[in-house]
């Protein structure tokens, strides 16, 4: 049976964190306690999902929060189940690691064998600051959202529906990141962000009543191909903000096409209205923000196979320097890892990840972006666990599965981002305010021409 990414993400979350007996209240400050150690842990680790309002089920961030659950903490974090982090630490360093160090995982494990004490509230650090409760990067210079809301019908297996949003844009413009708004995640399982500045995605959703129009692969407009691509959305998935000096450009009066990828099941209908938040450019661009997909385009995994291999590879044409790795698969998704091989004749793993897991997708972020030269393979290995053994496989018994964009079919990708080395565009935007008063003025403009 069909699952939900999100559905199973927090049905996962629930089972690992699930609440458990009682610890004693009696319980004395003998060593480790919130106040001191432990809070600071979260607040490292966890908060960003567990707090109000955001993708974990439970709030960590106070200890009346946490302390109902810290059995279940003890056994999640024992098992490095949570944090969600799947990256073999001996390859590459990453901006948004949240794993926890061994000596971490030690404290927190010793604060519930104490007791799980509170401590001494004075101990507590300053709450972290949220720079907007909506949203994780900060509140976006502009925001994208269908005009209207979308009901998604009971009967919902995999439906891909393109919203098309104007930007209204009155000049070319570059942009330094891009954050997901989800509305309704019962019911949202993706979302790819394309550009289109054909006016074929406006002619689409024309044709039909209900908002947008069925996409089944990509934006089904023609386009610029990689460079119309502004990112995505899957469970895990982060905002999406370019390092210091790159930029997304999104031409003049082009449309944001939203490839919506429902799944609905709740056995009701579900409104959704999930758009997208736009970070202007604030400095000096010197690249264009790209992506690569290194991707087995053709999959054949017979039913029962626990371990069917895919493989893909990428020439590189010129000097570039990498920034993240996207690891993709689906339900059958068991490992991928992405190496390279120099033309000098040494290589080395770029990532590792060896317990792939569908429901939470990470973009892996390098603190330092690293120089691969011209003349480089990038190689993509994955594979796929196609047994009845495997508990999320979807289809009971086995079948055999290809290449495709429903739930039930699969994909390996490893999606590289990436400038090229040499690149110095040296453009100066405009400051945002400036960019944001002049869309105002052309809605303005466009609402007393259409009154008239």
């Amino acid at each position: 049976m069909k699952r939900s990414c999100l559905l199973a993400l927090v049905a996962g979350v629930i089972a690992i964190f699930g609440n458990s007996a009682a610890i004693a209240d009696d319980a004395q400050p003998s060593g480790v306690t919130f106040s001191k150690e432990v809070s600071r842990i979260f607040q490292k680790r966890c908060e960003q999902c567990h707090r109000p309002g955001d993708l974990a089920p439970m709030s960590l961030m106070t200890f009346k929060d946490a302390r109902p659950w810290a059995k279940s903490i003890k056994k999640s974090v024992a098992a490095r189940t949570m944090p969600p982090w799947h990256a073999d630490a001996q390859y590459g360093k990453w901006t948004n690691d949240i794993s926890m160090t061994d000596q971490e995982m030690d404290t927190v494990i010793k604060w519930v064998d104490e007791g799980a004490p509170e401590g001494n509230p004075a101990d507590l650090p300053p709450a972290l600051e949220v720079k907007d409760v909506e949203w994780r990067a900060g509140a976006p210079d502009l925001k994208y959202f269908p005009p209207i809301t979308y009901t998604v019908p009971a009967t919902t297996e995999d439906e891909y529906r393109c919203m098309v949003i104007p930007s209204n844009f009155t000049e070319d413009t570059w942009v330094q990141g891009f954050e997901y708004k989800i509305s309704n995640r019962r019911v949202v399982h993706h979302i790819i962000g394309f550009v289109d500045s054909t006016g074929n995605a406006r002619k689409k959703d024309a044709e039909t009543p209900e908002p947008g129009y069925i996409c089944d692969a990509g934006s089904g407009v023609s386009s610029n191909g990689l460079d119309a691509m502004i990112g995505g959305w899957a469970p895990g998935t982060p905002p999406n903000i370019y390092h210091h000096g790159v930029g997304k450009l999104i031409p003049k009066g082009a449309d944001i096409v939203l490839q919506m990828h429902y799944h609905n099941e709740t056995g009701k209908d579900q409104i959704d209205q999930s758009g997208l938040g736009i970070h202007l450019a604030r400095e000096t661009i010197h690249s264009r923000g790209r992506i690569m997909p290194v991707s087995a385009w053709k999959l054949n995994i017979a039913p029962g196979d626990p371990n069917a291999e895919a493989r893909s590879q990428w020439k590189v044409p010129q000097d570039i320097t990498l920034g993240s790795i996207m690891p993709h698969m689906h339900y059958l998704g068991k490992d991928m890892t992405v190496s390279v091989a120099y033309p000098d004749g040494n290589s080395e793993t770029l990532i590792s990840v060896p317990r792939f897991d569908f429901n939470w997708q990470t973009v892996y972020a390098y603190v330092e972006p690293k120089p691969i030269p011209k003349g480089s393979t990038i190689f993509m290995v994955a594979h796929h666990d196609n047994s009845a053994e495997n508990p999320r496989n979807p289809s009971k018994p086995p079948r055999e599965v290809h290449w495709g964009e429903e739930t039930t079919n699969e994909m390996a990708i490893g999606w590289l981002g990436y400038i090229l080395k040499n690149e110095d565009l040296n453009i100066t935007p405009k400051p945002p305010e400036q960019i944001i008063g002049e869309i105002n003025a052309a809605k303005k403009d466009k609402v007393s021409a259409n009154a008239n």
